[in-house]
């Protein structure tokens, strides 16, 4: 009789009561876990492009900065034995080769030649870049490209082509990701010597 009576009195209260204790059906849990599993996926995809784009400008910018070094020891007092007349420089090259290479050009001829050259540090591109284009100004041909500097002068060289391009004002370096093949960042260095990433 006492239940009847709330019942009549408190019929909202009483109703939700009950439906409240049912918990959840199959039908809401799957639509849940079917919203969690979206929103993640959302975000890995969108991390996985992020860490790309990291990745590939702290190549650019590690690049960039190999061909600084090298500007630094052309200029300054680098040298071997009593000769400080020796040209330092940065290849590049196309192939599948994934290596940057800092080097002292001891024959003078403006390349990198393993046989006759001195390898000072090498940077190793990853799985995920790779080096896309190599421009001499706006001419992006060159299966291989080297920057050089030589002593008192801060001016940058260009070797591209099998000869040196001393008509060149600027040379590229694109450098692109395999994972969006729409990024890409380009060290770009030019004949007076700046250097910087776009």
């Amino acid at each position: 009789m006492f239940l009847h009576l709330l019942k009549k009195l408190f019929p909202v209260f009483i109703s939700n009561k009950k439906q409240a204790s049912r918990g959840f059906t199959l039908v809401e849990m799957l639509i849940v876990i079917g919203i969690i599993a979206t929103l993640s996926g959302v975000v890995m995809f969108q991390y996985s492009r992020f860490d790309s784009q990291v990745l590939l400008r702290n190549l650019a910018y590690e690049v960039a900065l190999s061909i600084r070094e090298a500007q630094i020891y052309g200029v300054s007092v680098r040298g071997s034995g009593s000769s400080f007349n020796t040209q330092f420089g940065v290849h590049f090259t196309l192939s599948e080769d994934t290596k940057v290479r800092l080097f002292r050009d001891t024959n003078s001829d403006g390349k990198y030649t393993e046989a006759e050259d001195i390898l000072l540090q090498t940077i190793t591109i990853g799985r995920r870049n790779y080096i896309k284009r190599l421009c001499v100004d706006d001419v992006c041909t060159s299966p291989s490209l080297s920057v050089y500097f030589k002593r008192p002068f801060s001016d940058a060289n260009f070797w591209a082509d099998g000869t040196v391009q001393a008509s060149a004002s600027k040379v590229k370096i694109v450098i692109g990701s395999k994972i969006n093949d729409a990024s890409v960042r380009t060290v770009v260095v030019t004949k007076t010597g700046q250097i910087y990433v776009e």
